[in-house]
């Protein structure tokens, strides 16, 4: 090809490059820009030219973030992240930037190359998956996790102000059998219109969020005395007096309150929920009415006495298990990999739920045992498995956040290894949103180790927490595992979290997982995607190794 061609084609490839180019000489005056670049910052070649890029900076970025950006790209000869820059227009928007030092012979800078990527898209889909991760999409009410967020922030306060707060729990009385006789449909408006009678009765101040189903929480700050948290029981019963107009009829519809008071009844949120669910409980198993909690309800208090007592032998006495749920590959419809999911066999209680002793054995302390035992439990099953003439499938394990922070974490991977003789690459550990959001150095330098070493890196239950991508984009992760609850909910928000954050993972050539598929219609909804890795009870519930193994392919 001659000079002239190879010139018109390389301007032609430059021309068509997706994203702004921009090339400056040595001393930082702009000599070229390619035509995205004029679509994106809205400047013609002749009222840029000869300018410099600072042009371009604005204000959401400070002088210490440019004295970071200049300091590592004159060191390292490049820089890429997030930038905030200004267009023609005065309009501040973000772009991924990546610029590069280009050297002669003689090492000396001759030029800088930029290249813009615009991310306004993309941001308002990550604003729009916090709404929806956030929100109840029935009611407008604030969901489970905002509640508990905000409940968390409320405690930091008022343990700053020695104040007092209330929690109330709310179950409607017969919704059951009013969904069940006149169809979810009725049901749904009765639940908007509860929704909006308990809006109606509780002050500006005071959070009312749905739990789901037909439970409601309300916080109430600033409480004198337990008397105000009457007060306001009081009056959204008052609400309910007033009938019902459900399918053409009136109906009453009662409810059950109970009430936990801050920091009288408890100081961290979980046990402040619990107790006005006890609370709850009592008034509906009386009839309905508001109940403040007593300890006299606690008989889940001793009950987890036993169950504590009962924790710290279990490790000894052999009474664990693990069960192994199938991965699928819905190309293939094979086996690629198993989670390893813990099981407690009480020899009294028989199955205890992990929901029910897990946060008991991080409360005391027993987590790193545990998760160690699972760890080598899972991978010398694995190791059996190929020694027995299995196909080589990767096993998951969960690493809990209290486990990855402790400083020998890595050493005992390491060890687990060795010890089971399973090949690093036939081992995945999942960890967290919120588990590496803390400390990402650290975090940063563990996960690399990991890597070197050839162990697989999965972020579960991805978009409960919410990362963004220039966050995810920092840590050396292999998949996103998307969160069980918005598979279940597919066809209401699921749908577009469950797409963005398929979206997101291909952007950033992870791979992704999805949890919890139990329906055709998850199953297509997935596919249609581009989703391949799944599990749920769609495909196997979580089995037992003995028989596990029967779905297993012999070489």
């Amino acid at each position: 090809m001659s000079d002239e061609g190879l010139g018109i084609l390389l301007n032609d490839v430059i021309n068509h490059i997706n994203g702004a180019l921009m090339i400056t000489d040595e001393k930082g005056s702009i000599v070229y820009i390619n035509p995205r670049f004029t679509n994106l910052f809205g400047y013609t070649e002749n009222e840029i030219l000869g300018k410099s890029p600072k042009l371009l900076q604005s204000t959401k970025n400070d002088h210490f973030f440019y004295t970071e950006f200049w300091n590592k790209l004159l060191k390292d000869g490049s820089w890429e992240g997030e930038m905030w820059n200004k267009n023609k227009s005065g309009d501040i928007n973000p772009y991924w930037l990546s610029i590069t030092a280009f050297k002669n012979e003689h090492s000396v800078v001759k030029n800088y190359i930029a290249l813009y990527q615009d991310l306004s898209n993309r941001k308002i889909v990550e604003e729009d998956m916090r709404n929806l991760a956030y929100t109840d999409s029935l009611t407008g009410l604030p969901n489970r996790r905002l509640f508990k967020k905000i409940l968390e922030q409320e405690i930091i306060e008022s343990t700053k102000t020695r104040g007092v707060f209330g929690v109330l729990f709310i179950d409607l009385n017969r919704f059951k059998l009013i969904n069940d006789t006149l169809g979810h449909q009725v049901g749904d408006t009765l639940l908007k219109e509860v929704a909006r009678r308990i809006k109606n009765s509780v002050r500006t101040t005071d959070t009312v969020a749905r739990m789901g189903g037909d439970e409601f929480t309300v916080l109430l700050p600033h409480l004198q005395d337990q008397s105000n948290a009457i007060i306001v029981c009081k009056k959204i019963e008052d609400q309910m007096e007033e009938p019902f107009i459900l399918a053409e009829k009136e109906f009453h519809i009662g409810l059950s309150i109970g009430i936990s008071i801050f920091p009288h009844d408890a100081t961290e949120s979980g046990d402040l929920m619990r107790k006005s669910d006890i609370a709850m409980f009592r008034a509906k198993q009386e009839g309905g009415g508001y109940r403040f909690f007593i300890e006299d309800m606690s008989i889940e208090g001793r009950e987890r006495l036993e169950i504590e007592n009962d924790l710290r032998k279990a490790l000894e006495q052999n009474e664990f298990e693990l069960h192994y749920q199938p991965q699928i590959n819905i190309n293939s419809n094979e086996i690629y990999g198993v989670e390893a999911l813990l099981r407690w066999n009480h020899p009294v209680k028989g199955y205890i739920s992990p929901a029910v002793f897990i946060p008991i054995a991080e409360e005391l302390g027993l987590i790193p045992a545990i998760g160690k035992w699972v760890l080598y439990t899972a991978c010398k099953q694995n190791k059996k498995w190929q020694d027995s003439g299995y196909k080589p499938i990767v096993v998951a394990v969960n690493l809990s956040p209290k486990q990855f922070k402790k400083k020998d974490v890595l050493h005992m991977i390491q060890d687990v290894l060795i010890k089971s003789q399973l090949d690093p690459k036939y081992l995945e550990l999942e960890l967290t949103e919120s588990g590496i959001a803390e400390k990402p150095e650290y975090v940063i330098d563990t996960l690399t180790e990991l890597k070197k070493i050839g162990v697989r890196i999965a972020v579960d239950d991805f978009g409960t927490g919410y990362s963004s991508l220039s966050h995810l984009k920092q840590f050396p992760i292999d998949y996103l595992k998307i969160d069980r609850s918005f598979i279940c909910d597919i066809n209401q928000d699921g749908e577009p979290i469950s797409t963005a954050i398929i979206d997101m993972a291909r952007s950033l050539k992870m791979g992704v997982i999805a949890e919890g598929v139990e329906t055709e219609d998850q199953l297509e909804f997935l596919k249609r995607q581009g989703c391949k890795n799944m599990q749920g009870y769609y495909f196997s519930k979580p089995l037992p190794a003995s028989e596990l193994k029967e779905k297993l392919i012999k070489l």
